[in-house]
């Protein structure tokens, strides 16, 4: 068992938040399943075989600042070490920041194409696609106001007789498993529909439903007026410790086990639509992940809402110990002390809570040049419960004798411009692809702004499921 004060752990979370999405480069790769997590009516395209995706690995990162603006090699006496430059730290950020890091796992996802033969070229009747999947997806975030950089750095003298809010600082860090079963279905010459519905099995949750603070002095006035807000609830191998005034003191943390099947059950779903406006353009739309998990196993919340009236410390019959009123100085500290930690006593309830997945929203155009050679165009809509990102990707898809693919890829993320690309080889029945994004940042990690890199592979078989006509 780990015992941690609960700032280090915070800050532990603060680096280690993310939430989950496949390479937007795949949306529109040429012979790549793995779009189907993006859009599940992207099935489309493929070719009448089965398909069994396995060990898919996604990392990425995002933030709305960079390592450089906070972190810089030093100069004169400093030049052998890095430095931190605070002040232009704070430039950088904006009235709301965040820092994000994803990961994922895809165990497998099997999917196949049922039908008559006949059905797979333009008639009245239509293939049916369905899919089977196990993903194993860590969903976390971390979310800080400006003003808790400022307090921090300045304090609260600049802003004594102002009423100070720091803002909201959001966590929210969940690992859970999912189970999808997809279902896709061309109902016209020129409409796909696709839909998948997803079972979530919870691993382990920290999250905040509030947590903030406001300061206000009054002018002339020896005394400061605090207002703290805060709501944070776990479940997991977590373990909050208060101590005897009920102000929190560690977290307490086991290692975590893995399992297909928890007490904390959750419900999910995609949807997805393509549309052939002419023989060589198509419009797409969907959003995935909508849903939520309900937490149930070994929760702890705690809260603290409270209000309180800082007065300094009056040290004016402490100086002399002969003195008749005299009090020690370490006992008034004692006292001072012990009028905090009563002030700022937390409440403990345990009971069940519910949080959303971040749901994720796409729009593509996709303009076949020729049959070897597409553009496209996607934007991407992130929302959390902390966090809202929009991105715009632009990319052209080449597939050369249908063995190799290469997709580079332009990105637009909030006004950042970031550059990847992704590829695929195909060697008989198997293929194994790749995804990368922002070069700039895997060349210098001082600029990393969006850092991605998933790898995975596709085995392709005969289709079992269509039958002759």
């Amino acid at each position: 068992m780990i015992r941690l004060p609960y700032s280090i752990l915070f800050l532990m979370w603060s680096f280690q938040s993310c939430f989950g999405q496949n390479a937007l480069s795949f949306y529109h790769q040429k012979n790549n399943t793995q779009k189907i997590q993006l859009n599940p009516a992207l099935y489309f395209e493929y070719e009448p075989n089965a398909h069994l995706d396995v060990l898919n690995i996604n990392i990425n990162e995002k933030s709305n600042f960079l390592y450089s603006d906070l972190i810089e090699k030093g100069t004169g006496l400093y030049a052998d070490s890095l430095v931190l430059n605070i002040p232009k730290f704070k430039n950088a950020l904006d009235s709301h920041n965040f820092l994000a890091v994803q990961s994922d796992l895809t165990l497998f996802n099997f999917g196949f194409r049922s039908g008559p033969r006949t059905q797979l070229y333009r008639n009245r009747t239509f293939p049916h696609y369905f899919s089977f999947g196990l993903r194993q997806r860590f969903t976390n975030h971390f979310l800080f106001n400006k003003n808790y950089i400022e307090l921090l750095t300045q304090g609260n003298a600049p802003f004594y007789t102002e009423k100070f809010q720091t803002g909201q600082l959001g966590i929210n860090s969940s690992s859970y498993t999912e189970w999808s079963l997809g279902y896709g279905r061309k109902l016209s010459d020129r409409l796909w529909v696709g839909v998948r519905l997803k079972y979530l099995q919870g691993l382990y949750n920290v999250s905040t439903e509030q947590f903030s603070l406001t300061l206000e002095g009054a002018t002339f006035e020896n005394y400061i007026d605090v207002a703290a807000q805060a709501n944070i609830r776990v479940s997991g191998p977590f373990t909050l410790g208060l101590d005897e005034f009920n102000t929190l003191n560690s977290v307490e943390v086991t290692l975590p086990e893995f399992a297909l099947l928890t007490t904390n059950p959750g419900y999910a779903f995609d949807v997805g639509v393509v549309y052939e406006l002419f023989p060589q353009l198509f419009i797409s739309a969907s959003i995935t992940d909508v849903g939520g998990i309900r937490w149930n196993n070994k929760v702890q919340r705690i809260e603290l809402d409270t209000t309180y009236r800082y007065e300094a410390i009056d040290f004016s019959n402490s100086y002399d110990d002969e003195l008749e009123n005299y009090r020690a100085p370490e006992d008034l500290l004692d006292e001072f002390t012990n009028e905090i930690r009563n002030a700022f006593s937390m409440n403990e309830i345990n009971t069940s809570y519910s949080t959303t997945l971040p749901y994720i929203s796409y729009v593509g155009v996709n303009y076949k040049f020729i049959p070897e050679v597409d553009f496209s165009m996607v934007y991407q809509s992130i929302h959390t419960e902390i966090i809202s990102q929009n991105t715009l990707s632009l990319s052209a898809n080449i597939a050369l004798l249908d063995v190799l693919s290469f997709s580079p890829q332009y990105l637009n993320v909030e006004g950042n411009e970031v550059w990847g690309f992704s590829a695929g080889f195909r060697l008989g029945a198997a293929q194994f692809y790749m995804a990368v994004q922002d070069l700039k940042g895997w060349i210098n990690p001082a600029h990393a702004y969006a850092i991605q890199f998933q790898i995975g592979s596709t085995i392709s078989f005969r289709n079992p499921f269509l039958t002759k006509k």
